[in-house]
C-alpha cells in the first residue's frame, strides 16, 4: 500500500485463521481497514478479540460467509456497501485442497473445492476489478500455491484448481492493467495450519511419509503472511514464501516440466 494504511481498506477472505488470520492481524497493526469474510463464526469471534488487545487504530469488521454457495458473492456486496466503505484491496485467500486417488475422493468435496477455489477467486475478482477500474486505483492478491506449478497426482482437482489461479490472474492483470489496476500472485508451500488436515495429510509413525515430511518442512503462516503483506504495500506480481519454495518455484523453470512432476509424483504418492 503506497499511500497512507489508514486510508487502505482490505478485503481478505479465509481471515479467521491460518495465512489470512495472521495476514489481516498485520494489517490492523498498520491501521487498515479490515472486513474479514469466513466460514467459521467461532473463528471471527476469536480474531475480534485478538485484535481489541491491539493498540492500534486499525478497524476491524467480520462477516461470515460460505463462498461456496451461490447469494456469498451478493452478500458480501451489501455488506461492504452498508459499512460505506470502497475496497481497496481484495486478498482471495479462502481455499482448501483434498489429498488421496481422485476417483475414491469424495464428488461433494471435490466440488465444493472447485466452488471455493476457482469460482469464488474468479467471481470476487471481477466485481471488485469492476469497482476499482471505475477509481481507476486497486490491488487484488490471489492465493495461489506451489501446488500450481505442475500436474500433482494424489492432489490433481487441487493443483489445477491452483494452476487456474495463476492463468486467471495472469489474463485479468492484462485486462485491468491499462486502468491502472494491479493484479498479485502468491505462492505459498506447506504452511502449519489446519489445510493438511483438512487435505487428509497426517503425521505417521512410519518414518519417511508424506505426513511427517509435510510438517517437518511447513512454513508458520506468520511468516508467509509477512510475505503476503509485502506484496501488497509493493504490489508486487509474483511472490514465493520460503527458500525450499522458491526453490520448487525456479526448478520448474530451469528442469523439464517431467522431471519435475515424477518428482512431486513421488512425494505425494499415495500408499
Amino acid at each position: 500500500m503506497k499511500t497512507n494504511n489508514t486510508q487502505k481498506t482490505v478485503l481478505v477472505t479465509g481471515g479467521s485463521s491460518g495465512i489470512g488470520k495472521e495476514l489481516s492481524i498485520l494489517l490492523y497493526k498498520q491501521g487498515c481497514n479490515v472486513l474479514v469474510v469466513s466460514i467459521s463464526k467461532e473463528e471471527l469471534k476469536l480474531l475480534h478479540k485478538e485484535c481489541k488487545e491491539i493498540n492500534s487504530s486499525g478497524k476491524l469488521e467480520t462477516l461470515e460467509a460460505d463462498l461456496t454457495q451461490t447469494e456469498s458473492v451478493p452478500k458480501i456486496l451489501k455488506w461492504i456497501s452498508k459499512l460505506n466503505l470502497e475496497v481497496d484491496v481484495l486478498v482471495n485467500n479462502a481455499g482448501f485442497g483434498l489429498w488421496g486417488k481422485s476417483w475414491e475422493l469424495s464428488p461433494e468435496k471435490v466440488n465444493s473445492m472447485l466452488l471455493l477455489n476457482i469460482n469464488a477467486v474468479t467471481r470476487l475478482s471481477n466485481e471488485f476489478s469492476k469497482r476499482m477500474i471505475k477509481r481507476k486505483n486497486g490491488f487484488i492478491l490471489n492465493v495461489a500455491s506451489t501446488a500450481s506449478l505442475q500436474p500433482l497426482s494424489h492432489m490433481a482437482a487441487y493443483a489445477a484448481s491452483k494452476a487456474y489461479v495463476v492463468s486467471f490472474s495472469e489474463a485479468l492483470a492484462a485486462e485491468v492493467a491499462p486502468y491502472g489496476i494491479k493484479i498479485g500472485i502468491l505462492y505459498p508451500g506447506t504452511t502449519k495450519t489446519n489445510f493438511l488436515s483438512v487435505a487428509g495429510i497426517h503425521k505417521e509413525n512410519r518414518k519417511g511419509g508424506l505426513g511427517n515430511l509435510a510438517y517437518s518442512i511447513a512454513m508458520d503462516p506468520k511468516d508467509v503472511a509477512k510475505v503476503a503483506f509485502n506484496t501488497i504495500q509493493n504490489e508486487t506480481k509474483r511472490s514465493v514464501p520460503g527458500l525450499m519454495n522458491k526453490a520448487h518455484y525456479y526448478s520448474t523453470k530451469i528442469f523439464p516440466s517431467w522431471i519435475v512432476k515424477r518428482i512431486a509424483d513421488r512425494i505425494f504418492k499415495k500408499e
